[in-house]
């Protein structure tokens, strides 16, 4: 439509987290392929969110991930703020970041995520634009049991309706903005951003993702991610 103004969005890329199942190293320092890991996971989305990037750091580390950017991103691309002692923590930092520039959606994604695309991204704020979400997930193709404590299994789970969801998860700022001010004090331990939507009574929509966006976890997900790369490069 002529005239209509244009929807802003922006990221906050989470990496704070300790990586204590990775070893000694940070993971999200390690390299992939010569590239350190939280870059790459944030390189797609520099066209689609401009100067609204905000990475969430460890506060000891802080000068390690400003010098290490500095060597990839042009000055002014990104900023930086000090993670919290949970994940909510350190989300509800990055959204407090982007508050002067109120951006329509917001992309919430891992830093331990690196091998997503710039094309998921742009097609994921699309649908976000759509639908008012999108968390990205992959379709679960195993068969999926519902055990006990005790490791009875009580029950087998349709998988046509099962999703495992990644990151980037894509919100209307001012939800998700609204959604963890709702938990603040709570400490309810929110294991990704659409369940503290969930909590505060929104909905969210699943957007389907690569099988190829993998979490780094161990040591050895590093090689599983190169060997993807090699296979099939990131756009």
């Amino acid at each position: 439509m002529s005239g209509a103004a244009t929807i802003s969005h922006a990221a906050v890329i989470v990496a704070g987290g300790s990586g204590k199942r990775f070893g000694k190293d940070n993971k999200l320092l390690a390299k992939i392929a010569g590239v350190p890991v939280f870059i790459r996971s944030t390189l797609p989305f520099l066209k689609t969110c401009k100067d609204r990037i905000v990475i969430v750091v460890p506060t000891r580390l802080r000068a390690d991930f400003e010098r290490i950017s500095s060597e990839h991103f042009s000055p002014g691309a990104v900023l930086f703020s000090d993670g919290g002692e949970l994940r909510e923590d350190s989300v509800r930092a990055g959204l407090d970041a982007l508050r002067n520039s109120k951006p329509d959606f917001v992309a919430i994604h891992d830093a331990a995520r690196p091998m997503v695309t710039e094309r998921t991204v742009a097609e994921a704020f699309a649908f976000a634009e759509e639908n008012g979400s999108a968390v990205v997930s992959a379709k679960l193709t195993d068969t999926v049991k519902l055990a006990d404590t005790h490791g009875r299994i009580e029950r087998t789970l349709d998988r046509a309706f099962l999703w495992a969801a990644q990151t980037p998860q894509i919100f209307r700022y001012s939800e998700i903005s609204l959604a963890y001010s709702r938990a603040d004090g709570k400490r309810q331990p929110f294991t990704d951003d659409a369940s503290a939507m969930e909590a505060a009574g929104f909905k969210a929509m699943v957007f389907p993702g690569e099988p190829s966006n993998i979490k780094i976890t161990y040591s050895s997900d590093i090689r599983t991610a190169e060997a993807l790369l090699a296979d099939c490069p990131c756009d």
